[in-house]
């Protein structure tokens, strides 16, 4: 049962991990549109932007590695 949920644990935590780069890609593609039609979005929205962006990534790799170091304690 504890490898049962451990395994449970370890694709959660990827799946965490596929999202955040999902989410920093769309945040590229934002970009990429901004530039593709000349509009100008305002620095500090940027900046907020690709704030938010890397906080998803940071939390699903923190996670990933406490999922990872319960796996190789068990």
């Amino acid at each position: 049962m504890d490898a049962l949920l451990l395994t449970f644990k370890l694709i959660a935590s990827t799946l965490l991990i596929v999202i955040s780069v999902y989410s920093a890609i769309y945040f590229g593609q934002i970009t990429r549109v901004e530039q593709q039609f000349g509009l100008k979005l305002p620095l500090v929205m940027k900046k907020v932007l690709g704030f938010l962006t890397m906080i998803p990534m940071a939390v699903s790799l923190v996670v990933l590695l406490v999922v990872l170091l319960e796996v190789f304690t068990y």
